[in-house]
């Protein structure tokens, strides 16, 4: 268990499941659900490792993700572990508009995700082109959010481009995935500012970086993720070291993710 797992209810905002056919890495539900049991955290929203660019391949993944949050259902019902899992869908934008459009309905509609994922790097997709506005207008429609992976991946990966998309979706909660990595936090910062459904994500940040966006944008736009169940222990070590207020903790580990994605109140 660690520390701040015995004082806030923790949800991770950035987990994977599966197999990546880009970055070639991989997690199992057993790897992935044993870091939350040592840890403490008491929820995740998974999406899938990048899949093939097949329809088979993608809704293959969102099932199984699925399944996991089925799981995690009746593992709280039963009383073995409280646990709570939500599902993030994540398929190729460059996928004809209709064909997109029915497997993000399904994720929502009948798997119960909560948002969309989009990857400018690994899908090669500007998140303010043709393909990657049409990513935030379904999401629109869905009343979902979006989240989008920054910093690496020059220039699509730039945290200024989800600015049209964003100010274009008002209603759409955008999360910015590690909030610029480091060497983009001011534009991920100023993104933030500029719009008021612009939240940053923090996974592989620095502290500094973190302390920063804290105090100019206030800990309501800051949320808690790990990215790979490894990094989880050292993300919660981080935010240990920033030595918040519990205002500011309950904020960033849970609250700010819980109402950007209409998230129930998780129980202890």
């Amino acid at each position: 268990m660690n520390a701040l797992t015995t004082r806030f209810p923790v949800i991770d905002a950035h987990a994977h499941l599966g197999e990546d056919c880009v970055y070639d890495v991989a997690e199992t539900e057993e790897e992935l659900v044993s870091w939350y049991d040592r840890t403490g955290v008491k929820g995740m929203v998974v999406q899938p490792y990048i899949p093939r660019p097949t329809l088979p391949d993608i809704t293959s993944a969102h099932d199984r993700i699925h399944k996991l949050c089925q799981e995690a259902n009746v593992w709280r019902r039963q009383g073995i572990r409280n646990l709570w899992i939500w599902g993030m869908a994540s398929i190729h934008p460059h996928l004809p508009w209709a064909m997109y459009e029915e497997e993000a309905r399904r994720c929502v509609k009948d798997l119960g995700f909560v948002a969309l994922k989009l990857h400018p790097l690994a899908y090669g997709c500007n998140p303010k082109s043709r393909d990657g506005m049409h990513v935030f207008e379904t999401a629109a429609s869905l009343k979902i959010a979006v989240m989008v992976h920054t910093g690496t991946g020059i220039p699509f990966s730039d945290c200024l481009n989800v600015e049209v998309p964003a100010k274009s979706n008002p209603s759409t909660p955008v999360i910015l995935a590690h909030g610029g990595a480091n060497f983009f936090t001011d534009a991920a910062i100023e993104t933030a500012k500029r719009c008021d459904n612009v939240f940053l994500e923090t996974s592989w940040c620095g502290i500094h970086h973190i302390r920063k966006m804290i105090r100019i944008l206030g800990a309501q736009k800051i949320i808690f993720a790990s990215d790979h169940g490894d990094n989880l222990p050292v993300e919660l070590e981080k935010y240990e070291t920033l030595h918040l207020t519990d205002e500011q903790y309950e904020w960033c580990l849970s609250r700010t993710l819980q109402e950007a994605l209409r998230l129930p109140k998780i129980s202890d």
